[in-house]
């Protein structure tokens, strides 16, 4: 009997041995065909697919997370220094250009800034070129003073007792943070804010050299010796004065990229007068 159930177990793997063909079986459809015959409901839940959900879950959790940190954090402080000597440029995440003088600094939220919110905070002097976005103003603060513009350029000067504004194109609102009347400036405008008078007045001085620390360019159209000393005092960082007082002198001349010294002699053997540095205290 053994012997008789051993050779019909034979005779069934060689003929299957025999009709074999590789990949010739669709397994699944296989079991389709079984499953709807005997009415069994199919879970169609490969290892494959497993995988995939759980990617996708990751993907989920990735993105709310990111969702909520963008939601909820606030501030994200970014600060940009120049050193002694140093002029830099800096390009905000709204492609606004900011060019600092030295020793300067500025200060932004950039969480903020993303968000629309665009708020710099300024020490020093800087030349600001503003993209413009009437959806979003764009505001420069400093400890007495605040500029407001939608987009344009101007240069900030805070000092320890005065901050002064120039509006190189377009139109900016400058007040006190003390909350006195915004004054509108223009194209070419000046104004400065002391702290002894307490507010925000229109200077009307000349600003021919305003921006001479950038372009490394001084001009002077017929210049009185008062503006002569007052812009390269300002230029150079340093106090000159004029120790030989021999009445009204002017000037016109151009000077391009000279050091102090360089400057002086010419402006001294040309109106024949005697500006020299005032020796620190």
């Amino acid at each position: 009997m053994k012997n008789e159930q051993e050779d019909k177990t034979e005779k069934r793997i060689r003929f299957v041995a025999k009709h074999y063909r590789e990949d010739a079986i669709d397994e699944n459809k296989a079991w389709q065909v079984f499953s709807e015959k005997k009415g069994i409901k199919q879970r169609r839940f490969t290892l494959s697919h497993y995988w995939q959900a759980i990617a996708a879950a990751i993907l989920v959790c990735f993105a709310l997370s990111t969702w909520y940190y963008l939601e909820n954090v606030k501030e994200e402080w970014l600060i940009v220094v120049s050193d002694s000597g140093q002029i830099k440029k800096v390009f905000l995440p709204d492609s606004s250009m900011i060019v600092m003088a030295e020793n300067s600094s500025i200060k932004y939220n950039l969480i903020g800034f993303k968000k629309g919110n665009r708020d710099v905070e300024l020490k020093g002097k800087a030349f600001f070129q503003v993209k413009r976005d009437e959806d979003s103003p764009f505001s420069v603060s400093t400890a007495k003073t605040v500029v407001k513009v939608l987009g344009t350029s101007f240069q900030l000067n805070e000092k320890t007792d005065r901050t002064a504004l120039y509006v190189s194109t377009g139109k900016v609102a400058f007040a006190s943070i003390e909350g006195d009347e915004e004054m509108i400036l223009t194209e070419g405008m000046s104004a400065i804010y002391t702290d002894r008078d307490g507010v925000v007045m229109e200077d009307a001085t000349d600003k021919s050299n305003v921006l001479a620390w950038q372009t490394k360019e001084l001009h002077f159209n017929n210049a009185s010796l008062e503006q002569i000393v007052r812009d390269l005092s300002e230029y150079y960082g340093v106090e000159i004065v004029n120790r030989l007082d021999n009445g009204n002198k002017h000037l016109t001349a151009s000077f391009n990229d000279l050091s102090l010294d360089e400057t002086l002699l010419i402006i001294n053997q040309t109106l024949d007068v005697h500006l020299v540095v005032q020796p620190a205290d």
